[in-house]
């Protein structure tokens, strides 16, 4: 917390987080699929054609789950559309900014806490004695290069009356090129995990006792001394170099806690964000082929 020195956590604790986020943020990928995944063919111009289409059945074929039922809508959400996807991508950026920030700090000699394959850092310039974490710090840019991308749709997209409107052609540069970073992103991130390795050693080194003070103050509480007054009395302790807390009188045993990590939840629900991914591409994939080999 403020990168200072907070209260006991753990490793689990630390990377459950991110899984967590990812799978929340692949349940947001799904609201944004199901927002595309309606057929525009039919509008023509944006007016509609004057022929008896049987637009329902095209999305069918085609592996849509319906049809964008306004021509004009169909032209209006130019941009917006492109915008939801990017916004969708650049949000997972956001939560694996903060994982490869992490990094960065965490594998510093000074903590030493995860140990960076060398395959991710390359060489000083000048000074032989250092690996520099590149990988780790482009992969961070490029989280922000996400939000770049969707900001520049933003502004391409707005500002315009309805229908459609050349702008509309400097979508696709931003909307591309975000995707194409985003798959490169993600497909370093998970060479870059499966490398990682804990240096179990320094993390417990770096647990002081000073990181029990809120336990203590928690556990006097527990006890009936009002909390304003166990803080107090613990920060006192902590100022005269008396403080020695009982580290394991408390447990965090809710569901989140320490002792309750919850990650055979997390990964139920990235397991089933994962069958969702599966039977839409077998779906997809199906309707391509009745459709080129019927």
């Amino acid at each position: 917390i403020h990168l200072r020195r907070a209260m006991p956590s753990s490793f689990g604790l630390w990377a459950g987080a991110f899984a967590a986020g990812l799978g929340e943020e692949l349940q947001g990928l799904q609201a944004v699929y199901a927002r595309l995944g309606r057929c525009p063919l039919g509008a023509a111009a944006g007016f509609g054609v004057p022929l008896p289409l049987d637009r329902e059945y095209l999305a069918e074929l085609l592996g849509f789950a319906g049809v964008q039922i306004s021509p004009a809508d169909v032209m209006n959400s130019r941009g917006r559309h492109e915008l939801a996807l990017v916004n969708g991508l650049a949000s997972i950026g956001l939560v694996m900014e903060k994982f490869l920030w992490d990094v960065a700090l965490y594998s510093m000699p000074e903590f030493c806490f995860l140990d960076l394959p060398e395959a991710f850092t390359t060489g000083s310039s000048i000074m032989p004695q250092k690996r520099n974490p590149d990988v780790v710090e482009l992969a961070r840019a490029r989280c922000r290069e996400l939000r770049g991308h969707a900001l520049m749709l933003q502004e391409l997209a707005g500002g315009l009356p309805s229908n459609y409107h050349r702008d509309f052609q400097l979508l696709k540069k931003p909307l591309f090129t975000a995707l194409d970073a985003a798959h490169a992103l993600l497909d370093v991130l998970l060479r870059l995990v499966n490398g990682l390795q804990v240096n179990a050693e320094r993390a417990r080194a770096a647990c002081g006792d000073e990181l029990y003070a809120a336990h203590e103050a928690t556990r006097l509480a527990q006890q009936g001394k009002p909390f304003r007054d166990a803080y107090k009395h613990v920060a006192q302790q902590l100022q005269d170099g008396t403080f020695r807390p009982e580290r394991a009188a408390l447990e965090s045993t809710h569901l989140g806690g320490l002792g309750k990590l919850g990650l055979e939840m997390i990964a139920a629900d990235c397991a089933l964000a994962e069958r969702w991914i599966t039977a839409t591409r077998t779906r997809i994939e199906h309707c391509e082929q009745n459709i080129w080999h019927k």
